[in-house]
């Protein structure tokens, strides 16, 4: 309760989500907050507002239910007498670019497995592998973690996608000069790939126009269908096959991305793990 507290700040929407009524909502913030001898919200405005104590505990919640909900697949796959189970956590571009296609291949050869994924950060991907709650995570490279290991998959670049009748479909490259007067569909400053787009801007001495921020290059593409703009992307989501009408180019400067298997460094893969390892690395791009 008290998670889905410091996410919503209310109480009525807690226990609107819980199914369970204010008063008992209340009371049992009251007994939690007596029980740890410091407040946890203070009221303003009407609203509750976590204090930094409170704060402070968001963190081990977070694991903790992140543990639980591993163990609640678990036992579903048990009791649904399943052959095994894996969890795969994974950057949102890649859970719609490179995953769906090992997915599938893995669940042809194995399709009582049930698979579980989960799209997060790159930091999140870490953690959870880090702590056990996914047999493998897909990342791009950043900053390492020491109780993880990780392992080259494959690389791909920074790519332009527009609609069919844009004005830069003619050009077999795309700059940053190219759209000064463009509206940009792209991934934000937090990302790995966004900062490096920035960058490249910056370097170009073109102010960098972002109209636009989605993590999931899926997301990014539909905003481009919808006539919101061009997207600078990585090109691991295949355009053609979901977005007929959309065209893309090459990015210049070349921004080159690599992506990266993340494994636990204090336990071995389990069988299931090193097969889907094994799809993963058969669609992977060559580089």
């Amino acid at each position: 309760m008290l998670r889905t507290m410091l996410q919503l700040g209310s109480v009525s929407e807690t226990a609107r989500t819980l199914n369970i009524s204010q008063p008992a909502v209340s009371q049992t913030l009251t007994a939690l907050q007596q029980e740890l001898g410091f407040p946890l919200f203070d009221r303003v405005k009407g609203r509750l507002r976590p204090t930094s104590q409170a704060l402070k505990l968001l963190p081990d919640l977070d694991r903790l239910a992140g543990n639980i909900s591993a163990f609640r697949d678990l036992v579903l796959t048990m009791r649904e007498g399943r052959s095994g189970y894996l969890s795969v956590a994974t950057a949102p571009s890649i859970a719609g670019g490179l995953l769906p296609a090992a997915v599938t291949r893995f669940r042809r050869m194995h399709p009582d497995v049930y698979v579980g994924i989960h799209a997060g950060g790159v930091r999140d991907t870490m953690d959870r592998v880090a702590r056990g709650q996914a047999d493998l995570g897909i990342v791009q490279p950043a900053e390492g973690n020491v109780i993880v290991h990780s392992t080259e998959l494959c690389a791909g670049t920074v790519i332009c996608v527009m609609p069919a009748g844009h004005r830069l479909r003619g050009r077999e490259t795309i700059t940053p000069a190219d759209l000064v007067q463009e509206e940009i569909v792209s991934f934000g400053p937090g990302s790995v790939t966004g900062t490096r787009i920035m960058e490249a801007f910056r370097l170009a001495g073109v102010r960098f126009r972002l109209a636009i921020e989605a993590n999931q290059a899926v997301v990014a593409m539909t905003l481009v269908a919808s006539g919101a703009g061009l997207a600078l992307i990585d090109s691991f989501f295949p355009t053609q096959p979901y977005f007929p009408s959309l065209v893309q180019r090459p990015f210049r400067p070349e921004i080159r991305l690599r992506v990266q298997v993340v494994v636990p460094e204090s336990r071995p893969l389990s069988k299931l793990a090193r097969e889907f390892m094994t799809e993963l690395e058969a669609v992977a791009p060559k580089s």
